[in-house]
């Protein structure tokens, strides 16, 4: 019978005997599975060092049908009476195995059933687990064997591998590393650090580095944890020429350590040729082992010979006619982590400010302006943010040192230069009064010959009414603006009623300003019940 036949009992068949180190697998099936059918489980991917545990489902075929699906030179229909399994052999070091039961009475019913794998992987690789049996169909029966995949994967970490801080930086990024798989002084550690900048390091802790240029780097790191034993996993006899008189012979292995202890004793391979291999996975400590093949016959045994060997060897090893390879597993850890650096670009400073002063009259409105940009603005004003300023221009009402931070869209922050704005002393306020048409400036003496005035009639400017006094011809509003020739600035005085022009009314100079500039006389003093006033000519 094929060996698709026996596809899926192969699996199961992982056990020559019951193994206590795996105890109690669990039959899952799908629902609605048909009676008569194959039905395997896919074991899951192990990893070194982590210790595995999957049971493995399955449902022989009851007749030999199902497999005539799959192998059309396979006969259907056939019953079958009983699957025994026979063997299994090249699991991986450190895995063992319990099946659910090594005989099944296919006959009766019996097509169910699991095995369990655990133990923790020493090695890693693609294993091809061989498992022998049998199956019966009436008075003939059929051996085969079946190789059953199991992957053991190394451990990889993109997490746990490294500690990074200030990974993100405007024109620059100063980052720091922490290691977080540490050799605590221990050999066997070893470490490789790619900053992605094309920078290598070997140090198990590279401390700081500063990237200067804006981009993003993917930081990539590996620890190599080599600190297990060796193994002797596999032990192949190549050729031999030792042997029976009539047929092959019968090999049997021993492996002995310097001290001649016996490690291993395989199994005899019965009236076979070589090539036959044997899977020890014993442990292997630094130093020298010795490998002796045996013919044992019913009436004695025959030395094929003996080879020595490193405990780290791969290799092949001749002895006469005895060829031997050996293959030592190590295992190795890695553990793989990654993480990314990115430094943007660093935005130039706003253009504002200047060293000079910006001297201005306090009524002159004042805009400071910067080049828009994708991103934000935020003026300041003595070094204090300005509540809701935060666009390109500014309108600056009070006198003060400014300057303006730029952020851009990735959040890198530039700021100005500062700019100190003065406001200078405006004239005094030029108040006057009215007497009959005649208005008149009532502080002139607070205004040298160089201020220069402006009067107002209903806000527009009056043609030609530059004097401190000026003789009204209509009611209106009336405004004077005086203007300092030093300094430039200006000052407004409003009136603030209207002003009644009176018909017939000549301006006259105010009669407190003639009185001031003639010599007048009042008398008698003290004064009983008449008083008399004496003006110059012409004073009326």
């Amino acid at each position: 019978m094929r060996q698709t036949l026996l596809l899926l009992c192969c699996l199961l068949a992982s056990a020559t005997i019951l193994r206590a180190q795996c105890p109690g697998c669990v039959v899952t099936l799908p629902d609605n599975l048909p009676a008569d059918t194959i039905y395997l489980d896919n074991p899951a991917d192990a990893t070194l060092g982590t210790f595995y545990d999957e049971d493995v489902s399955f449902r022989m075929p009851m007749s030999t049908t199902p497999v005539a699906a799959v192998d059309t030179a396979v006969t259907p229909g056939i019953n079958l009476l009983t699957i025994t399994v026979d063997g299994i052999s090249n699991l991986p070091p450190g895995v063992d195995f319990e099946v659910s039961q090594t005989e099944f009475q296919v006959s009766d019913g019996e097509t169910d059933g699991c095995v369990k794998l655990c133990g923790t992987p020493q090695t890693t690789g693609l294993f091809i687990i061989q498992v022998e049996l049998t199956a019966s169909i009436g008075i003939t029966s059929q051996s085969t064997s079946f190789g059953i995949e199991l992957q053991v994967n190394p451990p990889v970490s993109d997490t746990d591998g490294f500690t990074i801080a200030n990974n993100i930086g405007c024109g620059s990024a100063t980052v720091d590393f922490t290691n977080n798989v540490p050799s605590n002084g221990n050999p066997g550690f070893s470490y490789l650090w790619d900053f992605g900048d094309g920078t290598l390091t070997t140090d198990e802790d590279p401390g700081s580095k500063t990237y200067t240029q804006p981009g993003v780097y993917t930081v990539n790191y590996t620890a190599t944890i080599d600190t297990f034993p060796s193994f002797l996993s596999e032990v192949t006899v190549n050729s031999v020429t030792c042997g029976d008189l009539i047929g092959a012979p019968d090999l049997t292995l021993t492996v002995r350590n310097a001290d001649n202890e016996i490690l291993f004793e395989g199994d005899e391979f019965p009236d076979t040729d070589p090539p036959v291999t044997w899977t020890p996975n014993v442990l292997l400590t630094p130093g020298t082992y010795s490998l002796e093949v045996r013919d044992d016959d019913v009436v004695g045994s025959e030395d094929c010979g003996t080879i020595t060997f490193a405990f780290d060897a791969n290799d092949t090893f001749v002895n006469g006619g005895l060829s031997v390879s050996v293959v030592t597993t190590k295992p190795v850890i890695t553990v793989e982590s990654s993480a990314t650096v990115t430094v943007f670009e660093q935005p130039d400073p706003p253009a504002f400010g200047s060293a000079t002063a910006i001297q201005t009259c306090p009524e002159q409105p004042v805009f400071f302006e910067v080049p828009v940009e994708p991103g934000d603005f935020q003026w300041f004003f003595n070094n204090d943010p300005i509540p809701g300023a935060t666009s390109n221009v500014l309108e600056a009402t009070v006198e003060g040192v400014y300057a303006v931070q730029f952020t851009s869209t990735d959040g890198c922050s530039a700021i100005s230069g500062t700019q100190e704005l003065i406001f200078l002393t405006p004239p005094p306020s030029p108040e006057f009064e009215v007497d009959d048409n005649l208005l008149f400036l009532l502080n002139e003496e607070n205004f040298d010959e160089n201020f220069t005035f402006q009067w107002f009639q209903n806000g527009d400017p009056i043609d030609g009414a530059t004097d401190s006094r000026y003789c009204i011809e209509q009611t209106a509003s009336y405004s004077l603006e005086v203007t300092d020739p030093a300094t430039g600035c200006t000052n407004r005085f409003d009136f603030p009623i209207g002003i009644l022009f009176q018909q017939g009314v000549a301006c006259s100079t105010p009669t407190v300003e003639v009185l001031e500039n003639v010599n007048w006389s009042v008398y008698p003093n003290p004064v009983r019940d008449r008083l008399f006033l004496t003006l110059p000519v012409g004073v009326d």
